[in-house]
């Protein structure tokens, strides 16, 4: 089992590379921004972190160490969005609809995680943007909380025009902050 865990990892790893690779080739970037091609009206992105404990496991030969080690996990999800139908709606969404707001619910969901550092995982966030093409859809909506760390991506999307950010400061007491939220507020996305 741990073996093929390991296996299925180095795999995974090796396809997140050349997706790296890919999205930092400015040949093949340049060639994206003449033909972009089709692309989502307004692509969701979400971010956070947990901290999980990492048990440092002794290679062959080796003795095992009595200390383990905390680290980030950071998780990445982009998603669309779409109208929840009056017949599929819960309690809650009926509610959100009587208030005059959306009964929004995500779809195709695309996962990613690491524990790497908050740099390396930058370049993630931004290689499987490109792949879904958020750096040319007209609309891009983030939710995190805008850590210190994931500035690759922070700094290029926020020069971009067109783009809503929505972030939330409750968890960040460390007043960090790599750059400032757009101050471009879409009155559907508020409240």
């Amino acid at each position: 089992m741990r073996s093929e865990t390991e296996r299925m990892g180095a795999l995974q790893d090796q396809q997140e590379e050349e997706l790296i690779q890919g999205s930092q080739d400015l040949v093949l970037l340049q060639e994206r921004q003449r033909q972009p091609g089709p692309s989502v009206a307004r692509l969701y992105g979400s971010m956070d972190a947990a901290k999980v404990r990492i048990e440092p496991r002794p290679k062959k030969g080796e003795e095992k160490g009595e200390h383990e080690d905390w680290r980030d996990m950071k998780v990445l999800c982009w998603f669309e969005v779409e109208n929840v139908p009056p017949s599929q709606r819960s309690t809650r969404q009926r509610k959100k609809v009587a208030r005059e707001q959306p009964a929004l619910r995500a779809k195709n969901l695309r996962y990613f995680c690491d524990i790497t550092e908050a740099d390396e995982f930058g370049k993630l966030l931004w290689a499987t943007g490109c792949e879904l093409k958020a750096d040319l859809s007209p609309e891009l909506v983030f939710l995190g909380d805008g850590r210190l760390g994931f500035g690759t991506w922070w700094r290029s999307i926020s020069t971009m025009p067109s783009r809503l950010w929505i972030g939330s400061t409750l968890k960040n007491t460390s007043k960090e902050w790599r750059t400032p939220f757009s101050p471009k507020i879409y009155p559907e996305c508020t409240g």
